[in-house]
Order: structure tokens, then sequence, then C-alpha cells
């Protein structure tokens, strides 16, 4: 004889269905978040950082001029004798090493935007991929999820006869102390001395 099913919840499938729609939820947020973060990064490595190290550049030669001036007018003043223009000659050195700094990160910026700007385009493109699962594949296995639950409950509300009429087996109940053991209609077998009446 075959096996019988026994099912008696669709639980699994349920706690199955309600994880998937919390991934959704989750992979949908951590997306907006990373697309988030890609833009705001490519704006400051496209626009801000240059705009930002060019302004330096200007203001920090600006700086070296001024030091130039100042050392050219100490000496002027002193002339004909010569004029100490040590601290100022340091400040030039500052100021020059300064703009060259100031440089150095210009050209960071333009030799990490091409390398940034790859590194987004894969991210976008697996992101582009789980997107897609999120709207097509994920909603597909939901719907048959419910569709499974839908049967397994219907299923389980069915209240007919088991196979053959026969009905359920039930526990044996706990004998009282004392008691025979036959319950009503059990065959009783004649004893002995009443074989020989």
């Amino acid at each position: 004889m075959a096996d019988r099913a026994r099912l008696h919840s669709a639980k699994a499938l349920n706690d199955c269905r309600a994880a998937l729609q919390e991934f959704v939820i989750v992979a949908r947020t951590a997306i907006s978040s990373v697309d988030s973060d890609i833009h705001r990064v490519t704006h400051w490595l496209k626009l801000d950082r240059p705009a930002y190290w060019k302004h330096e550049i200007r203001r920090r030669e600006d700086a070296v001029t001024a030091c130039k001036l100042e050392i050219q007018r100490k000496k002027l003043i002193a002339a004909p004798e010569p004029a100490s223009v040590v601290f100022e000659e340091r400040q030039l050195r500052k100021a020059t090493a300064r703009v060259e700094s100031a440089r150095e990160r210009l050209a960071a910026v333009h030799r990490w935007g091409p390398i940034w700007e790859r590194e987004a385009g894969n991210q976008k493109s697996a992101c582009r991929r789980l997107n897609d699962a999120l709207a097509a594949d994920i909603p597909v296995a939901i719907a048959d999820l419910e569709r499974m639950i839908t049967a397994i409950e219907g299923y389980v509300a069915l209240k007919g006869p088991t196979p053959g009429g026969e009905r359920e087996p039930q526990p044996p109940s706990e004998l009282a102390p004392g008691s025979s053991g036959n319950q009503p209609g059990d065959a009783v077998e004649p004893s002995q001395s009443e074989g020989t009446r």
C-alpha cells in the first residue's frame, strides 16, 4: 500500500515566503544606498575635487608671489646694505612646497577619476542583475509559493473518510489499575470451566 502524505500546515512555506519578501526590501534598500554613494563619490571626484585643487593651486601660487615680493621689498629697504631675509626665504620654501602638494593632489584626482568610473560601472552592472532578479525572478517564486500554500491549506481543510472507509487509528488509552484490559465489544474466550458445562 502506498504511503499517505501527512500534511498538517504550510508553516515552512509561509516562513520561506516571508523571508523572500524581507530579502526584497533589504536588497532594494542596499542597492539604493550603493547608488547614492556612487553618485556622491562620482560628483566629488569629477566636479568638487578638481575645482577645489585648482582654486588651491591659484591661492598657494599667490602666496609664493607674496613671499617673493616681501624678499624684494626687504632688500630694497636695506640697500645698499645686505638685508636678512632668512625668515622670508623659509616662508617661500614652504609656500612653494604647498603649491607642489596641491598640484600632486590635482593629478591624483585626475588619475583616480577613470579608475573610479570603471569600478562604479562594474558595481552598477552587478546591481542591475540583482535588480532584475528582484523585479522578475523573486516575485515569480513568491507567487509559486502562494499557490502551493493555498493548495496545502485547502488539502488540510478537507475532512473526508480515509482510504477503505477505516477510521484513523487512535492511541490506546491507559488502563485503570485492576482492569482486565478488555474493551467493550472485544471477543472474550470462554473459560475452561464454561466449556465443560
